[in-house]
């Protein structure tokens, strides 16, 4: 997450892979209750996010944290 970058592509094409991998996830989740579904989704980052962080969850979770305030900020203009 903390090489989230949400300027990269403006208009995605379908073969992207980021496209193509969140085309994926929408369709594992698109069945469940928003409660799992955001869970789901927190909980996957934040592994992601501590792999990248040689398994330290601490600064993992600060890291994801930053990352979704970044997004919310952008979302908010």
């Amino acid at each position: 997450m903390r090489k989230y970058n949400p300027k990269y592509e403006l208009h995605p094409t379908p073969n992207n892979p980021l496209v193509m991998l969140v085309t994926q996830i929408e369709e594992l989740i698109k069945d469940k209750s928003d409660d799992l579904a955001i869970s789901a989704l927190i909980s996957a980052a934040l592994r992601l996010e501590t792999h990248l962080c040689d398994g330290n969850e601490r600064v993992a979770a600060k890291a994801l944290a930053l990352a979704l305030e970044g997004i919310a900020r952008i979302n908010d203009n």
